[in-house]
């Protein structure tokens, strides 16, 4: 799966960041080279994926695994 299809499979969810409340989207996306990331299509490692908040007097950093839980806990969950 592509980096983009991830992002858009989250914003899709519809998730707010636990913080401010802003929407999480899928143009905030970001990854880096990790041992406990997932398998990205066009990159040789693993990769740790996240989302930033794009409010800019927060700014947190969301992984995607807590994207996840937190799709879960509100009933959206869907395999990314």
């Amino acid at each position: 799966m592509k980096l983009s299809q991830i992002a858009e499979q989250i914003e899709e969810l519809g998730l707010n960041c636990h913080w401010c409340e802003t929407p999480i989207v899928a143009d905030s996306v970001k990854s880096y080279d990790h041992p406990n990331g997932v398998d990205i299509d066009d990159f040789d490692t693993k990769q740790w994926v996240y989302f930033t908040c794009t409010e800019k007097t927060c700014g947190y950093d969301w992984s995607l695994v807590k994207l996840q839980m937190q799709a879960e806990r509100e009933g959206k969950r869907k395999e990314a």
